[in-house]
């Protein structure tokens, strides 16, 4: 079925596939970039000048760790720039050390954990400071990747706002709303 989006794609698109080559002069527009999606088009022949770089990667890799949300968020509550927001207690979790001493001083309500890298409730993990399991959920901790640990909100109803950027602009593409569980 690799060849099925050929029946939506319209002219001028193009069309990747493990059996058909790629037009040297494609410019490739994944819906999202990693190491791995840019290996794949350097195999298929895509040059490496129309591609973003290694460097760039890891920086958006970064921009898009929960930690540096974190670390951002934190910044803005003590300018005052999210006056109104409900105030958390999250924290970006290094060590067994770090832990501890979150639990210690917010540990009294519901709490998730969410790994560095995660996305649509992968990765989350829902305690209570009775579930002292937590170290176990916390393994990557000893392979020196964090996890975030914040104060759990028992909500029925989310959202996320999709945008795509092209040079020079940043384009509002609408909401994908779903229901939690």
């Amino acid at each position: 079925l690799c060849r099925l989006p050929l029946l939506w794609a319209e002219k001028g698109d193009v069309v990747l596939t493990s059996d058909v080559a790629v037009d040297p002069t494609f410019v490739p527009a994944p819906w999202g970039w990693n190491k791995s999606v840019r290996n794949r088009f350097l195999r298929l022949g895509v040059n490496p000048a129309l591609m973003p770089s290694e460097q760039q990667l890891e920086t958006w890799r970064n921009y898009a760790s929960r930690s540096w949300a974190v670390d951002y968020c934190s910044v803005l509550y003590s300018r005052g720039k999210l006056d109104g927001f409900v105030p958390n207690h999250v924290s970006s979790l290094h060590s067994q050390t770090d832990c501890e001493t979150w639990l210690s001083k917010y540990g009294s309500v519901p709490f998730i954990v969410k790994a560095e890298y995660s996305s649509s409730g992968r990765g989350n993990r829902v305690f209570n400071v009775q579930q002292l399991t937590i170290n176990s959920h916390l393994s990557t901790l000893n392979h020196n990747t964090p996890v975030v640990i914040d104060t759990f909100y028992d909500k029925e109803l989310d959202f996320a706002m999709e945008f795509e950027v092209t040079r020079p602009q940043v384009h509002y593409l609408g909401l994908s709303v779903f229901k939690t569980s």
